[in-house]
């Protein structure tokens, strides 16, 4: 058999194998029995559901935002709550009680708050500066004029904007002197692009495409990269996952997870320590989630399909029984 002839049988081969996959997952196909192990299993009607044989989160609070197009959340420092919608940001306490509307003639993408109540407000290439009142005082242009925010954090004197168009991790001064662009994250068609600080100063970001999360220092140097691609719990699936992290005050990092959406808390080492939300916490048509953290440990979750802000907080029991992995 010459090379060509082998070439083309096993061309032929995949190709068949993903027509038959695609007739086997396609919606309507019949169900059929996956061996994925005890940690992670699908119903007859393709939906995952998440074991219990580790911690658990409980929802305790539940917050409507009806009508408000919410497309973002952040948490101040003081716990308020910032949301982001096509008009502008709503301020909440951590109650869910509203202090302040902010009206804005751009669309918000993402926004972070400092210690002295400045708003840092990404959009379309720039991140505008407001006063607490919501008053413009400056705007930062970015790079590239067709970056696109997803995620904007602050440190120091320093932010650090994720450009879910081009795929890289901006630092800037907070007078807009760009520092260092950090390149080579892959998104592919994932608009799931954040960036966090942990409890030591470290900057994490993941990197959707590869299924993994990255640690650098301030002065942009790696300190780790680690990869969990599977759909087991304790990966990450798809194609284009995490979507969106957290930090928690402990050094442990809050992931979610689209279309199988599943919302995780691991350790820097990317080792499974509990679980806040599996699948079957969301309605089917709903593919992804915008999560934040607060002082008190709780994990917010922005659930667009039921225009609701669901608060969920960590049930106490024998912390011996987490998962290692």
């Amino acid at each position: 058999m010459n090379t060509f002839t082998k070439t083309l049988l096993f061309a032929t081969i995949t190709a068949a194998a993903c027509i038959a996959s695609w007739l086997a997952l396609r919606p309507g196909a019949p169900a059929q029995t996956a061996r994925l192990g005890r940690s992670f299993q699908f119903d007859a009607n393709g939906t995952a559901h998440t074991p219990v044989d580790f911690p658990q989160y409980t929802e305790s609070t539940t917050i409507n935002i009806k009508d408000q197009n919410v497309t973002a959340i952040t948490v101040g420092d003081d716990d308020r709550i910032v949301l982001c919608n096509p008009d502008g940001l709503t301020i909440l306490n951590a109650e869910g009680t509203t202090l302040q509307l902010i009206p804005l003639p751009f669309p918000p993408f993402c926004t972070a708050v400092s210690t002295n109540g400045t708003f840092y407000v990404g959009t379309e290439g720039r991140v505008a500066v407001l006063a607490p009142d919501g008053t413009l005082q400056e705007t930062l242009l970015l790079p590239q004029s067709d970056a696109r925010p997803s995620c904007v954090m602050i440190h120091g004197q320093h932010l650090f904007i994720a450009d879910a168009q081009n795929g890289n991790l901006i630092q800037m001064d907070r007078s807009g002197h760009l520092v260092r662009t950090i390149s080579n994250f892959t998104l592919f068609s994932s608009p799931g692009f954040d960036v966090a600080l942990d409890h030591e100063g470290f900057i994490w970001a993941n990197n959707p495409g590869e299924r993994a999360l990255r640690k650098y220092r301030t002065d942009g140097q790696l300190v780790t990269s680690w990869a969990r691609p599977g759909r087991d719990i304790t990966g990450f699936s798809g194609c284009c996952n995490p979507t969106d992290i957290a930090m928690l005050k402990d050094g442990t990092i809050v992931t979610s997870e689209k279309h199988i959406l599943r919302i995780k808390v691991l350790d820097p080492q990317g080792r499974v320590k509990a679980v806040v939300a599996g699948p079957e916490a969301f309605d089917s048509e709903l593919l992804r989630v915008d999560i934040a953290t607060d002082s008190l440990g709780r994990v917010l979750v922005l659930d667009s399909a039921r225009q609701q802000l669901r608060i969920f907080e960590r049930q106490q029991q024998d912390h011996n029984n987490e998962l290692e992995n």
